[in-house]
């Protein structure tokens, strides 16, 4: 259920929202919900220690990288950030609201100058002496003058206030496609794959769908990861993320579950289909030499471990998904750089 907010909460979300986000645009802050999370409660002054903290670093001309944007809303915001985009379209309802009020004020003075015409017209079908001629082009021409200024004051308005809708709804889409992408990686998140995950279930039981999940998991990367450092470490999480990407074009989706864990939807594909797929996406990504871009040296290539479950009759969600797992976990212990399917479970 959606929160119900007050007029005057609506208000004061819009006026954090019109400074927080030019704000962030000129110090290079990306959009995300959880950047969005700590710049409003820094316009909003409630939280005094995070005030502080940026207030110093913006004394001290710092930039504020991810590693500073990340710690900043790990100390002082948490799980908040979820009611960045509700609030943010709750500031937008706000302006809307103003904008439909204004569009009436024009409706409502030219219904009055409509009625002023029809009691001219009245008076007109009658024999009016030239007094009440001079009357009547008076009251015309007084209340042409009247709407012509207000339509022209209504119009500038409109004008601006459709700009700022506009950006706004801008505002809100790459809040939302902030909200369902992984920053590093720049594919869609654990949240975007539950969304996703949820509608496949749901297509599956009412139009019998078939679909399968892969479960990814990149090989002995803590080792690499402190071999060759996390700099190289962030390159080779890109570098998996873009062939997964690439690999399930538009039929499916590639997201990052969180660390060195990636997973995959394909619709409308039974088991054999997906392990085919599977290995064709470790073969691919195993494929190519990687280098550092710090030492320029051959780092070797990287391989991972897929586990495959395909959805089943009366199945739930957290069985399909513990199905892949446990698979994943099969590929891993049978040598790694393998992939298993729930099928190879029940055969062992």
């Amino acid at each position: 259920m959606s929160k119900v907010y007050s007029q005057q909460e609506l208000i004061q979300y819009v006026d954090i929202l019109k400074i927080t986000i030019p704000r962030m645009n000129n110090l290079g802050i990306p959009l995300t919900p959880e950047n969005y999370a700590v710049w409003y409660e820094y316009s909003r002054g409630t939280i005094i220690k995070l005030n502080k903290i940026i207030d110093d670093y913006l004394n001290e001309g710092k930039t504020f990288t991810r590693e500073i944007n990340d710690q900043l809303y790990r100390e002082y915001i948490g799980e908040t950030s979820s009611e960045a985009i509700e609030e943010i379209q709750a500031a937008t309802k706000v302006i809307i609201e103003d904008l439909m009020q204004r569009m009436q004020q024009m409706t409502s003075g030219n219904s009055r100058f409509s009625s002023t015409l029809d009691e001219c017209k009245g008076i007109l079908q009658g024999k009016p002496d030239i007094k009440q001629l001079t009357s009547i082009i008076d009251k015309v021409i007084e209340e042409t003058e009247v709407v012509t200024a207000t339509n022209r004051e209504i119009l500038d308005n409109l004008a601006a206030m459709e700009k700022e809708v506009s950006t706004l709804q801008s505002n809100i889409q790459e809040l939302t496609e902030a909200s369902l992408t992984d920053q590093l990686t720049q594919i869609p998140n654990r949240r975007a794959f539950e969304k996703k995950l949820d509608s496949l279930f749901n297509d599956y039981h009412t139009k019998e769908s078939v679909f399968s999940l892969l479960l990814v998991d990149i090989d002995h990367f803590k080792k690499f990861n402190d071999t060759h450092g996390h700099i190289v470490g962030d390159k080779v999480l890109s570098y998996v993320a873009k062939c997964l990407q690439k690999s399930t074009g538009d039929q499916g989706m590639a997201a990052r579950m969180g660390g060195e864990e990636f997973s995959l939807l394909l619709p409308e594909s039974d088991t054999e289909k997906a392990v085919l797929f599977a290995d064709k996406v470790r073969e691919y990504i195993s494929s190519r030499k990687l280098t550092s871009d710090l030492t320029n040296k051959d780092i070797g290539s990287i391989t991972v471990s897929i586990g495959v479950s395909t959805c089943k009759q009366d199945d739930e969600l957290e069985g399909l998904i513990e199905r892949a797992d446990k698979a994943l976990y099969l590929a891993k212990d049978s040598g790694r750089n393998k992939v298993c399917s729930e099928e190879q479970l029940a055969n062992r």
